[in-house]
């Protein structure tokens, strides 16, 4: 048996949902702490499950009811349990009997790892396969631009150098410069002020990683029919 604490994390995906069929389970209504979450999995702000992430120490066991109160995803719950391996923490889930602190636990872990590859990699293949059917039908991928020749100069125009709304005499915002190039305020912005590069940390990167020649990005995104499928009916 761990020495450590005994801490749950339990989770509903709203709200309007409680937590009270997790709390009725023995082993985390007995724990010595208890993490409660009223968000969805796929929400990125989890301020619960990082508290609680953040409390557990060398030796203490996290508790949770079924593995999708942790995540939904198979390849994010392994790297969270071998995170906790690699902390010294023991993983309990109820539901299932899973137990890394005993032997049958591991193997069943060993398990999802391998299902978990299988996964990975099956994806990898149908992606891979369906950009090469895409591409043999001349579909180049990605999204089309909104924004290019001359309705580009004139939006980076517009944003520098705001034009009045003869309705409110006033010079045109965000907004409405938005809704009058039919682009969203953050792709407007984001071309006016940073030619088309992505600001935020994690995106950028993977922008750099896919376009490590943003001009040549630049001109060939610049064509009208790029990324169009001349086979699909319109």
């Amino acid at each position: 048996m761990p020495e450590g604490r005994f801490i749950a994390y339990v989770r509903v995906s709203s709200t309007e949902q409680d937590t009270a069929l997790q709390m009725r389970d023995r082993t985390i209504r007995n724990c010595d702490k208890i993490y409660e979450e009223k968000v969805s999995s796929y929400s990125p702000h989890r301020p619960a499950l990082d508290a609680c992430l953040s409390d557990l120490k060398r030796g203490d066991t996290l508790v949770v009811w079924k593995l999708d109160r942790l995540g939904r995803k198979t390849l994010e719950l392994l790297t969270l349990i071998e995170e906790f391996r690699s902390r010294g923490i023991n993983f309990v889930c109820t539901t299932i009997g899973l137990d890394t602190g005993t032997s049958t636990g591991r193997l069943v872990l060993r398990v999802l790892a391998a299902a978990a590859e299988f996964e990975r990699d099956t994806l990898v293949e149908r992606t891979n396969a369906g950009i090469q059917a895409a591409r043999a039908k001349g579909h180049f991928g990605g999204r089309r631009r909104k924004l290019t020749g001359e309705t580009l100069e004139r939006a980076m125009e517009a944003y520098r150098n705001r034009p009045i709304n003869p309705a409110t005499g006033k010079r045109l915002t965000n907004d409405e410069l938005s809704k009058m190039f039919g682009v969203s305020k953050p792709t407007l912005q984001r071309w006016a002020l940073h030619n088309g590069v992505p600001t935020w940390g994690p995106q950028q990167e993977g922008f750099h990683k896919l376009h490590p020649d943003l001009d040549e990005w630049r001109r060939v995104t610049d064509d009208p029919n790029w990324g169009l499928n001349p086979d699909k009916p319109r």
